[in-house]
């Protein structure tokens, strides 16, 4: 019982992995579409690169 837990919540941390990259990925093609009319501050777009 313990040991299915366990199990379930390292998948649930996968999924959730999975659903981060998935929104990263999607705002980084998200901000590479709008680059002539970027809606993010120059400032922030600086501090996301390093």
């Amino acid at each position: 019982m313990l040991l299915k837990l366990v199990f379930e919540s390292t998948q649930n941390k996968q999924i959730l992995r999975l659903q981060n990259t998935h929104h990263i990925y999607r705002t980084l093609k998200s901000i590479q579409e709008n680059k002539k009319t970027p809606l993010i501050p120059k400032q922030s777009t600086e501090t996301l690169k390093v």
